[in-house]
């Protein structure tokens, strides 16, 4: 199981915060497009990548505590 966790490419811009790289020196186009594409993957594996909405810590670990439990509940 995959967790992709999903925020808005410009919020993730400003998560990185402190000294910025290549990659974060590019275009907001750029991260959009990579962002989508991830999400891409996420809809055509539903089974094995699991989209979270990352807005805060609290919500995302349980969202992710949940899914684990679900997991191991039916595979085990």
């Amino acid at each position: 199981m995959t967790f992709l966790l999903d925020i808005p490419a410009q919020e993730g811009l400003r998560r990185a915060g402190g000294a910025s790289d290549r990659i974060q020196e590019r275009p907001l186009a750029y991260h959009r497009r990579v962002r989508n594409g991830y999400l891409k993957l996420g809809s055509e594996n539903p089974k094995r990548i699991k989209v979270i909405k990352a807005k805060d810590i609290q919500n995302t670990q349980e969202e992710i505590r949940k899914l684990i439990k679900e997991f191991l509940l039916k595979h085990l």
